[in-house]
C-alpha cells in the first residue's frame, strides 16, 4: 500500500514534472519543456507507428518505455493511454471515463520499481496503477489509486508530473497545491 512520506511546499514556479535521480528529486522542469520533448518523442512514434484516420493523438504529455520495449503514451487531449508494441501496433488502451481505472486527463506515466504503471491523472487528482499489458488484453489492467482532490495531506490538486525512483517511491508534482508529494510502498 502506498503512504504519503514527505511533503514539499513552494515548488510550484511553472513547474510541471519532477525528474528523480539515485539521491532523490533531482529537478523541476519547466511544462513546457518536458511537454516539447515528449511531444517531440511520440510524434516520433506516431509517423513510424502509423496512425490511421481517428486515431490522431491530441496533446500527448507522458512517454514510458518497459524494459520489453512496449511503450505507453498518455493522450491527454483525448483521455486515454494507449499502449504499442514494440514493432508500433497498438495493442491497448485505458479510455476516458468515470468508472475505476477510466481516464479523465492523464498527464505523465511511469514505471515504478515493481514493475507497475503509474499515470497521473489531473482532473481526478489521483495516480492510478496498472499492470503491464498482457498478450490478448485490450489494455493494462487496473491495480488501484492514490491521491483525492484536495489541499490536506496526501490530497492533490490538479496533479501534472510524475517520477519514480527505484526505491519504492513515486514523486507528484501537485501543482494547484504548490508542491511535491513523495509517496512510499
Amino acid at each position: 500500500m502506498l503512504r504519503l512520506v514527505a511533503l514539499g511546499k513552494g515548488v510550484r514556479a511553472a513547474a510541471g514534472a519532477v525528474a528523480v535521480s539515485a539521491q532523490g528529486p533531482a529537478a523541476h522542469a519547466s511544462r513546457a519543456s518536458v511537454v516539447s520533448s515528449a511531444q517531440s518523442a511520440v510524434a516520433h512514434h506516431a509517423a513510424r507507428f502509423g496512425f490511421g484516420a481517428g486515431q490522431s493523438l491530441d496533446h500527448p504529455n507522458g512517454i514510458a518505455v518497459a524494459p520489453d520495449s512496449t511503450v505507453y503514451v498518455t493522450d491527454t487531449g483525448n483521455g486515454r493511454l494507449l499502449v504499442f508494441d514494440p514493432s508500433g501496433d497498438r495493442v491497448g488502451t485505458v479510455s476516458r471515463g468515470v468508472a475505476p481505472g477510466n481516464l479523465g486527463l492523464p498527464v505523465g506515466v511511469v514505471f515504478d520499481d515493481h514493475g507497475r504503471i503509474a499515470v497521473v491523472d489531473s482532473t481526478a487528482a489521483t495516480v492510478q496503477l496498472y499492470a503491464p499489458i498482457e498478450a490478448g488484453a485490450s489494455g493494462p489492467a487496473y491495480i488501484d489509486r492514490f491521491g483525492e482532490q484536495g489541499n490536506a495531506d496526501a490530497q492533490l490538486s490538479f496533479p501534472n508530473g510524475l517520477a519514480a525512483d527505484g526505491r519504492g517511491r513515486l514523486y507528484v508534482a501537485d501543482w494547484g497545491n504548490d508542491r511535491l508529494e513523495i509517496w512510499s510502498y
